[in-house]
Formats: C-alpha cells, sequence, structure tokens
C-alpha cells in the first residue's frame, strides 16, 4: 500500500543574481552584509503571494461578510500607560510567553496568544483569558487585533464579546491602535491573517481520516488517473472536469496535442476558454503530470506533478455568485454552467480554433 497523506519535502534556497561586465555574481541569502534597502526588497519579494492565493483569501474574505463591531464607535480605552513595539520580535503573550500568534487587547493593551484548539494545537488563549478575567471583574473589553497582520489597509479584529464572538471590523482601528502608539502607516505584515490560515486548512485538509487509511491501497498514476488539488471547497469543479475528461470526444477535441488551441489565443490563454479547457484537459489525459510509478514511489505529493487549475477556476466562476466564492457548490449545477461557457466560446472558434460540426 501507500500513504495518502505522504508529502514531498520541499527546500527552498535564494540567491541574488548580479549581472555586470564579468557574467554573473550568485550571492547566497540571507546575506548580513547587503544594504538595508536591498534586504528589504528582497525580503519582499520572496514573501509576496502569487495572484492565485491573493484571489483565493479575498474570495474567502468577501464570503465571510465581516459586519462592524457594536463595540468600535464608543470603544473603552484605559489610558496608555506604554507604547507596543512596531517590532513583531518585542512581542510575547504577557501571560504565558508565546511568540506567535500574538493579539493586542484594544481596551488595556494586553498582549495574550490566541485561542487554543481541542486538540491542543492553535495560540496559548492568553487573550482569551484576559478577556475573561476582565469581564468576572465587571470590564467590558472585547475586541483584540493580531498584531502580525496590522497593515496600512487593515487588520484582522476579532470580537470576544457574548453577542458577536466573531470576526469584526473596527472602522475605527487606526485610531484605537494609535492610542497605543502603533501607526498603521508604518507597519508591515508579519503573520498570517486568519483568512489564510482558514484556505490552507481548507486545501491540505488530511482526507486519510475519512478515506481508507487503514487498508492496503495500490498507486495508479497514468494518462487518464491523475488527480486534481482541491483549491479549497473545489471538488464539484474537479469532479466535472474529471467527468469530462474520461468522455472520448472530450479528450479528442481538448487534449490539445500541438497546443494549437493555446497559441491560437488572441486573448492570451489566461482569459480564453477554450485554451483553459484544453490546459486542463491535456494535463488530466496525458502523461504530463503522470510519469510511470516505479515499485516504491518517492515522488507522490511532489508539488511539480500537482495540477491546480486556478486560472480555469477563476475564469469558469467570473461574474458568477456562487462559483465565483470559495463556498461549496452543487456538481450537476457547475456542470450546466461550464458546458454553456464552453457552448458560447465554441460557437465562434468552428471551422478555425475547433473543427466544424
Amino acid at each position: 500500500g501507500f500513504d495518502i497523506s505522504s508529502k514531498a519535502e520541499v527546500v527552498k534556497t535564494h540567491f541574488l543574481v548580479v549581472k555586470d561586465d564579468a557574467g554573473l555574481l550568485e550571492i547566497a541569502l540571507p546575506e548580513p552584509d547587503l544594504p538595508e534597502i536591498v534586504s528589504q526588497t528582497i525580503q519582499g519579494i520572496i514573501s509576496h503571494e502569487g495572484s492565485y492565493k491573493q484571489d483565493e483569501v479575498a474570495t474567502w474574505i468577501a464570503d465571510q461578510d465581516l459586519r462592524p463591531s457594536k463595540y468600535a464607535d464608543a470603544l473603552v480605552q484605559l489610558p496608555p500607560n506604554r507604547k507596543i513595539s512596531p517590532n513583531p520580535k518585542d512581542w510575547k503573550c504577557e501571560k504565558y510567553g508565546a511568540t506567535e500568534n500574538l493579539w493586542l487587547n484594544l481596551s488595556d493593551g494586553f498582549i495574550g496568544g490566541g485561542r487554543k484548539f481541542w486538540d491542543g494545537t492553535g495560540g496559548s488563549n492568553g487573550a482569551l483569558e484576559h478577556y475573561e478575567d476582565e469581564k468576572a471583574k465587571g470590564n467590558e473589553f472585547p475586541l483584540v487585533v493580531k498584531l502580525g497582520t496590522i497593515t496600512p489597509s487593515g487588520a484582522d479584529v476579532y470580537s470576544y464579546a457574548n453577542d458577536e464572538n466573531d470576526m469584526v471590523l473596527d472602522p475605527k482601528l487606526a485610531e484605537h491602535l494609535a492610542h497605543w502608539g502603533i501607526d498603521v502607516m508604518q507597519m508591515e505584515k508579519s503573520d498570517k491573517t486568519l483568512a489564510e490560515m482558514e484556505v490552507d486548512l481548507n486545501k491540505n485538509h488530511s482526507w486519510s481520516k475519512i478515506l481508507e487509511a487503514d487498508k492496503e491501497l495500490k498507486a495508479v498514476r497514468e494518462p487518464g488517473a491523475v488527480g486534481l488539488v482541491n483549491l479549497g471547497n473545489s471538488c464539484y469543479m474537479n469532479s466535472a472536469l474529471q467527468l469530462l475528461a474520461s468522455i472520448p470526444e472530450f479528450e479528442g477535441r481538448y487534449q490539445d496535442p500541438e497546443a494549437k488551441l493555446r497559441i491560437s489565443a488572441s486573448s492570451g490563454v489566461v482569459e480564453d476558454v477554450l485554451a483553459q479547457t484544453a490546459k486542463v484537459t491535456s494535463a488530466l489525459t496525458t502523461g504530463r503530470y503522470a510519469p510511470p510509478l516505479e515499485e516504491k514511489p518517492d515522488d507522490l505529493g511532489d508539488p511539480a506533478l500537482e495540477i491546480r487549475p486556478q486560472a480555469f477556476r477563476s475564469l469558469i466562476g467570473r461574474g458568477h455568485p456562487e462559483f465565483s466564492s470559495n463556498r461549496q457548490q452543487d456538481a450537476a449545477e457547475y456542470m450546466v454552467h461550464l458546458l454553456e461557457k464552453l457552448d458560447r466560446a465554441e460557437r465562434p472558434a468552428l471551422g478555425s480554433r475547433l473543427p466544424a460540426g
């Protein structure tokens, strides 16, 4: 059998490449002797998230329908007896000493760890316990902000109040943070937002817990037996694509062995329905992502062999209130929507990019 939860180990190394008249010079990173502005620029490039990840997170946030907290407008803030350092290295949970997943109470300036989950993972729970301790004293200090997510455009804000107990918006966040000496215009993101964590959790969910993880399974990998990565509740789309790719007529139309559909995409492959369909069909039905399996394969879970149809998903779902979201959907309804999209895209292409008839 094989372990369906196994993952390839990915090791990343970074180099700064300098080109001059003498040729190319590679500088291994990190390099402490580089000018600060160069180091900051390099870090910004390394930390930059691709458009597909930004799109996933933005869609997830939009689905949450966050509302302004009822406590934000008249939030109680005690006199500032200290200023909060803008340097993440100076932050730690004041109750347990944790240095990750830290939340600042906007009312009294207490820094505490995030919630502890049922399985023991998560934060130190210091922020929630502090709120409960203060509430027992008669103080209502419900709003906390995740320190590592503060940027000029906002931050994660949570309300512990019993009548909210959820992520919220704080229209006066910049003002509330300034009270504790934090200038949002000078802050840079240093930790994942809850939306990013939710997307990652959804994509990396251990399906082995509900599949046949305790049985002898045989690894299968060949053209026509290639999986699609779950992009966050995208099983309905993946199911529809697998079904279509298994139909010989559809495969013959869109396998596109000479990439003619992709080359002829006048608006670019990313924006062309036929080209995107050909790209996914080719990936599923050829050997590009299905090299022969060895007796004891060591590349199961290799990112280089993963099919992530993010561009296809964004294009087909664009403008649709449901299929453009990260919510679960009905596969049959998606199939109808997809076939309608294909029909509209095929009509002007018959006899030119596609065979007539």
